[in-house]
C-alpha cells in the first residue's frame, strides 16, 4: 500500500486515500448522499465536505521499557514519543527510521 496522504471528510465521517481522485470520489458520494435527502431540507454537514492533502503526520520516534527513573504513572510499562513529520517521511502509525 503507497502512501496514503489524501482525505476527505463529509461532515460526519473521514477516511485516508492514495490518490486524489480517490478521495474526490468519496467526497462526491458523499455530496450525492446528501442529495437524495435534499428533498427534505440539505443538511448543514453539506457545508463540510472536503478533499484535503496531508503534508504532516505523526509517527513514533521512540519507544522502549520504562526504567528506574522515568516520571511516569506506575501503570506505565512502555514509553513512547512522538514528533509530527513530512507525510512522505512518516507514514502515519509507522515508526520513523
Amino acid at each position: 500500500m503507497g502512501a496514503r496522504n489524501w482525505f476527505a471528510f463529509d461532515g460526519n465521517d473521514w477516511d485516508r486515500f492514495e490518490t486524489e481522485a480517490e478521495a474526490v470520489e468519496w467526497a462526491e458520494a458523499a455530496l450525492s448522499h446528501y442529495r437524495d435527502e435534499a428533498p427534505e431540507g440539505w443538511a448543514e454537514e453539506v457545508e463540510q465536505i472536503f478533499v484535503a492533502k496531508i503534508t504532516t503526520v505523526i509517527t513514533v520516534t521512540e519507544r522502549r521499557s520504562k526504567q528506574d527513573g522515568d516520571c511516569v504513572h506506575s501503570s506505565i510499562d512502555e514509553i513512547v514519543d512522538y514528533a509530527l513529520v513530512g507525510a512522505q517521511e512518516g507514514e502515519h502509525g509507522q515508526e520513523a527510521e
